[in-house]
């Protein structure tokens, strides 16, 4: 390995230094772009957690890790959204180095929104096939499943921060970016693997012939896949692109690095449009949020009658 590659990876394990900053005019344009991409996801996140909080429908067990999802990519655009904004443009637009917090929360929450992800596919999967035994899962089980979900969340993190900040030597800079390329992949296999597994079931099972909650968790489930579904295009390129940066010189600049973040981001955003799309409860209580509001306005512009 050539002693520029290596300053470049030591630099930054997953985005290799350019050697000269982007130009003020791309910056100020991607700085835009990522400015509403992260309200997007804020908004829309936080509507999402007013809704399953306020209608108790959405309050069952089988919904538990989605509530958690929703409060994970909200934390993706409130937290890791302006860490990028901070040290990722402070990088590529000034070529100055990442502090250890930043690439710490940077890292943090899309990952630990990942790992959500696996983690409600390997419940669809038991669902799926022990419905019985599902159903009776107590809920401190969904408490442990939080807990292991946020410490290997951490676990990523700190791997990033370690292998980019403590272990410069080339052989470690190259382990870095394959162990976290390697735990990415393997989060994305187990949702596939899973699905697939799933798919087939709900493809081979007869349909229930009444609206009752056999009829709920497949619909569920179905959703869940359309959310795996952008979750998979949402992570692919950003491992494919971890990956190529150790092989081919000068090809890390802001435009792939915010492309594929803003990727990993449109994930956090594109969960909220499948739930109102496809989970019923949803849409009823995202409408009688916004109608209430319409009425209560309603009221309050009314000129009073009867008045002398």
């Amino acid at each position: 390995m050539t002693a520029n590659t290596t300053n470049k990876l030591v630099s930054n394990s997953t985005y290799a230094r350019t050697g000269s900053t982007s130009s003020t005019s791309e910056c100020i344009a991607w700085f835009i772009v990522v400015i509403f991409g992260i309200l997007a996801i804020v908004i829309f996140n936080l509507i999402t957690i007013v809704v399953f909080v306020k209608q108790r429908q959405l309050q069952c067990r089988s919904k538990y890790l989605l509530i958690h999802l929703a409060i994970v990519d909200l934390l993706v655009g409130a937290v890791s959204g302006p860490s990028f904004i901070a040290e990722g443009f402070s990088f590529f637009c000034y070529q100055r180095d990442n502090t250890i917090v930043a690439r710490f929360l940077w890292e943090l929450f899309p990952v630990t929104s990942l790992v959500n992800l696996a983690a409600i596919s390997l419940e669809r999967l038991h669902a799926t096939f022990s419905p019985f035994k599902h159903r009776f899962i107590k809920k401190w089980v969904y408490g442990v499943i939080v807990a292991v979900i946020w410490l290997m969340g951490c676990f990523s993190a700190m791997l990033n921060v370690i292998f980019d900040f403590f272990l410069k030597s080339d052989s470690f800079i190259y382990i870095g970016v394959l162990l976290r390329s390697v735990y990415h992949l393997i989060c994305l296999l187990i949702i596939s693997i899973s699905y697939c597994f799933i798919l087939i079931k709900v493809r081979c099972s007869p349909s229930p012939q009444h609206h009752g909650a056999a009829n709920t968790e497949r619909k569920l489930t179905i959703t869940l896949i359309w959310i795996t579904f952008a979750s998979l295009l949402s992570w692919l390129p950003h491992v494919v692109f971890s990956i190529t940066t150790i092989f081919f010189e000068g090809i890390s600049n802001i435009y792939f690095v915010a492309t594929t973040l803003l990727l990993i981001g449109a994930n956090s955003l594109i969960n909220p449009i499948i739930y109102v799309i496809r989970i019923p409860e949803f849409r009823a209580g995202l409408a009688k949020i916004f109608c209430r509001n319409q009425n209560h306005t309603r009221r309050v512009d009314l000129p009073l009658k009867n008045v002398p």
